[in-house]
């Protein structure tokens, strides 16, 4: 069946948060839900990882955690627990905790640090940096 446009912008494709314990931030029943990002949130997330220089686009990776953390740390509905302003103010969080919630949403995303890095292997040699 081929499908039209209205019916894959109609069609709830985003799955349901996942629940993930935490009890660093608030003991052995403390919780947070982590989300699948749309491709808009996807996106920002990538491009926030790189940055041009001189040109070209170089990997920069500032707080890459706390970056995603803020874009997929939700309550049971979906909406975000954090907003921009405070990827510092989370960044500072228990760096373990952080890497553990990193790696579920990386996980979720279909993200990891190789993803990253072949999206600057990509990029074109005039905008990458890379003179070979």
């Amino acid at each position: 069946m081929s499908l039209t446009a209205e019916e894959i912008l109609r069609s709830e494709d985003i799955p349901k948060p996942t629940k993930v314990s935490v009890p660093e931030w608030g003991g052995d029943d403390a919780h947070v839900y982590i989300k699948v990002m749309g491709g808009d949130d996807r996106d920002s997330y990538e491009a926030s990882q790189l940055e041009r220089v001189d040109g070209k686009y170089v990997f920069v990776s500032h707080n890459p955690t706390a970056e995603l953390l803020v874009r997929t740390l939700c309550d049971k509905d979906g909406k975000p627990l954090f907003n921009r302003a405070q990827v510092m103010a989370l960044a500072k969080k228990n760096a373990l905790v952080q890497e553990r919630l990193f790696d579920i949403a990386a996980d979720l995303n279909r993200l990891n640090k190789d993803a990253v890095k072949d999206t600057e292997k990509n990029l074109p040699a005039a905008q990458s940096g890379n003179s070979g």
